[in-house]
């Protein structure tokens, strides 16, 4: 290296440098995914930098035929991975790898040789990936993964089919690895075989709702190996009232209210427009849509057990209520609010101390309908008792006092 093209970390540019050979099992960073380097040194002081770069030479421990090229590689503390910093030639007589002109170390700490670069190893390692059937594409596709509900079993789980050539493959021959498992995790379908069964099938299951890394590493036995990364969100679901309640002209008088369901980004509120997917949908601790059970519209209940979004991250749904009131008599009372919740993915909170459901108002008293024949106490007067009050009269013949005295039963 040039004199004085170091600069130590208290800005001087005199000092001593050291560097070591440090054991491949005895790295505390995990060198990319297909690096299986065999000769690593660490450079100290670490964080003194070079400028210009410092030519470095390894020895040629991989065996690699004289003019291959290899990719050199420094640990970036900033990033929290190796990443190259040029590549570097193997000499004549095939004992050494020395840095190309102009290539070197930037800044002192881990340094590495890495496997070569041939292009006959990036053709013929390849890895796919496949989601219920469909191949995923991009350097980094992104998968939408379900929570678990703990009252539905296998629930929150999908799985991807890893498939790589050529064949035979190594041992191990597929490496799952996830960033984050809090937020989601991984086994493999095959329990017996693991990371031997091939095609290789991956279970992850989603447990609190934000986005990790998955990486995959399919290795052939020739030793190469290709990667794949896959962005993994387990997003929220916002729930929201579209529009006023309506009252259903069926001749049973439901009381229909509109709701969208929007896949978003559990941190930001941003719609995942990509999202496609069934989401559950279930009440939380209400039973508005099910105490009339014998009520059925389009062969469903009047909350449909679930809503699948086709495109752009939302769709809408009819949820319909008969609901009873909560206290009979003279001194009746309208029923509670139903609270609507959806139960394979979290729902979206715009606060920490919102609630997890939407809450739908029972008995509305909106006055999209004006009959002029039906009063209540303040004059409030809800509106299928409006809308049934209406009916009866616009079809009635004859003496209003005989239609009173049929009386309006619901």
């Amino acid at each position: 290296m040039e004199a004085g093209s170091a600069t130590f970390l208290d800005g001087t540019s005199s000092g001593c440098l050291s560097v070591t050979i440090v054991h491949a099992d005895k790295v505390p960073m995990t060198p990319n995914f297909g690096q299986q380097p065999r000769f690593i040194v660490t450079i100290q002081p670490a964080g003194t930098r070079f400028d210009p770069p410092a030519p470095i030479t390894f020895p040629n421990t991989d065996g690699l035929a004289p003019g291959a090229i290899s990719d050199l590689y420094a640990f970036d503390h900033d990033l929290g991975r190796f990443v190259t910093f040029g590549t570097g030639a193997v000499s004549p007589d095939a004992l050494t790898i020395a840095s190309d002109p102009g290539v070197g170390v930037l800044k002192a700490g881990w340094v590495s040789q890495g496997d070569p670069i041939t292009a006959i190893s990036a053709e013929n390692v390849n890895v796919t990936v496949r989601l219920e059937g469909q191949t995923l594409t991009g350097d980094m596709p992104t998968v939408y993964v379900p929570v678990v509900d703990p009252a539905i079993p296998d629930s929150g789980m999908i799985e991807l089919v890893a498939l790589g050539t050529p064949l035979p493959f190594g041992d191990p021959a597929y490496i799952w690895i996830i960033e984050d498992e809090s937020i989601v995790t991984f086994a493999y379908k095959d329990t017996q075989l693991g990371s031997q069964a091939d095609p290789n099938t991956a279970v992850l299951t989603g447990h609190l709702p934000g986005s990790t890394v998955l990486g995959l590493e399919y290795k052939s036995q020739s030793g190469k190996s290709a990667p794949q990364l896959i962005q993994l969100i387990v997003p929220a679901m916002k729930l929201e009232k579209i529009g006023t309640t309506e009252i259903s002209t069926d001749g049973r008088y439901s009381e229909d209210t509109t709701v969208r369901v929007t896949a978003v980004d559990p941190m930001t509120g941003d719609v995942l427009t990509g999202f496609t997917g069934d989401v559950l949908l279930a009440e939380d601790g209400t039973t508005i849509y099910s105490e009339n059970q014998n009520f059925q519209y389009l062969g469903k209940p009047g909350l449909p057990p679930m809503v699948t979004i086709t495109a752009n991250g939302t769709e809408d749904f009819v949820a319909k209520s008969l609901a009873g009131p909560k206290v009979e008599g003279a001194a009746g009372q309208k029923p509670d609010p139903a609270k609507i919740r959806t139960t394979n993915y979290p729902v979206f909170k715009q606060n920490p101390e919102d609630p997890e459901f939407l809450a739908i108002e029972q008995w509305v008293d909106e006055e999209t309908i004006h009959s002029g024949k039906a009063t209540g106490p303040a004059q409030e007067v809800f509106d299928w008792f409006e809308a049934r009050a209406k009916d009866l009269f616009d079809g009635a013949i004859g003496d209003p006092a005989m239609v009173l005295s049929k009386g309006i039963s619901v």
